[in-house]
C-alpha cells in the first residue's frame, strides 16, 4: 500500500480539486474557459499521478484529455 501523505497524494487531491472546480463552472455555464483550463490542471495532475504510479490506464486517459483540452483552449482563442 501507497503512504497516503507521498507526493501522489497531494497531486491526486489537487487534481480532483481543479477537476471539481470545472465540473461547477460548467454547471453554472460560466464562460467555457473557465471550465476548460480547471479541466487541464486536473487532468494533467491526474496524468502525473499516473506516471508516478506507472499506470499506463490513468497516463492514456488523463493524456489524451489533456491534449484535447489543450486544443479546446487553442479554439478558444481562435488559434487553430
Amino acid at each position: 500500500m501507497r503512504n497516503k501523505r507521498d507526493l501522489s497524494w497531494y497531486i491526486k487531491w489537487t487534481a480532483s480539486a481543479f477537476v471539481i472546480a470545472a465540473v461547477i463552472c460548467r454547471s453554472l455555464l460560466l464562460d467555457p474557459i473557465f471550465d476548460i483550463l480547471f479541466s487541464i490542471a486536473g487532468t494533467s495532475g491526474w496524468f502525473v499521478v499516473g506516471w508516478l504510479w506507472r499506470d499506463a490506464a490513468v497516463m492514456t486517459l488523463n493524456g489524451v484529455l489533456s491534449a484535447t483540452l489543450a486544443f479546446g483552449v487553442l479554439n478558444y482563442f481562435s488559434i487553430l
